[in-house]
């Protein structure tokens, strides 16, 4: 993937790790504006180019989801507040590294929950969802016990 020039070289970032908008993927390298203008058009892009088949037989239907939840990609958003967005799950050393510097510059990070991470665990997500319940209340077992669901041994 292409870097970003070393045009900012004043600038008060890091900018081997930083960039205003895009993805950064597990490896280190990233998805910039040069790569596409919108988030949803550089996830199109880059999944067509590297994932097509994967995504085309998966559960998650969103682009923008599937960089996050399957290629494990830190999305980078700065539209009024920077923000940063990715999944719950073990990061690469590069995107703990992107994190900690965005974080020094008072970037916000939202980490959300992969509740698609396996087939097991979207399953237990569908039977929770608008519930209220969570995994280990006496009502979600019951509730499994109910679905008629074979359990794990």
């Amino acid at each position: 993937m292409e870097q970003l020039e070393d045009k900012y070289k004043n600038d008060k970032y890091d900018r081997s790790l930083y960039i205003p908008k895009g993805y950064i993927l597990p490896d280190g390298s990233q998805l910039t504006k040069s790569y596409a203008r919108l988030h949803e058009d550089m996830a199109k892009r880059f999944i067509e180019e590297n994932y097509k088949y994967t995504f085309a037989n998966d559960i998650i239907k969103d682009p923008k989801d599937f960089m996050l939840m399957r290629v494990g990609a830190l999305q980078v958003m700065s539209c009024g507040l920077p923000i940063l967005l990715h999944c719950d799950e073990k990061l690469s050393k590069e995107i703990e590294a992107a994190i900690v510097s965005y974080l020094s510059y008072d970037w916000k990070e939202i980490i959300i929950e992969n509740p698609y991470a396996n087939y097991f665990n979207y399953m237990r997500y569908r039977l929770l969802e608008g519930t209220g319940l969570s995994i280990g209340d006496d009502k979600y077992e019951e509730k499994i016990a109910n679905q008629k669901i074979l359990k794990r041994r």
